[in-house]
């Protein structure tokens, strides 16, 4: 009976480590980790996400992209600040939820 026990515990550890290691080892909040910068939460087939890529990269702004369709930690991110549809654009610690190009135009400035 206590080998059950400790192989149902086993199964259990193994099948939520992932939740563990989340709950053990937090990671920062997304929103403190791009306090400075431009980053831009896109998909392949946005034609919103293209047209913001299209405006930073005219004006000469770098930025960091997460396809949230294709990156893992982009995804996680992405979800964590929020964000329901893409693009989502941190200027700076702040969020442009879509292509706002008045609003990314004062954050910039």
């Amino acid at each position: 009976m206590k080998k059950i026990i400790v192989i149902a515990a086993i199964v259990l550890l193994v099948l939520n480590w992932s939740d563990i290691a989340d709950y053990l080892y937090p990671r920062e909040d997304p929103a403190y980790s791009h306090t400075s910068g431009v980053t831009i939460f896109s998909t392949s087939w946005c034609s919103a996400c293209n047209q913001a890529k299209a405006f930073l990269d005219q004006r000469g702004v770098p930025y960091l992209e997460y396809d949230v369709e294709k990156s893992t930690e982009g995804r996680r991110q992405f979800e964590a600040l929020g964000g329901r549809g893409v693009p989502l654009i941190l200027i700076n610690g702040t969020a442009v939820m879509g292509f706002n190009p008045q609003k990314m135009t004062s954050l910039l400035n």
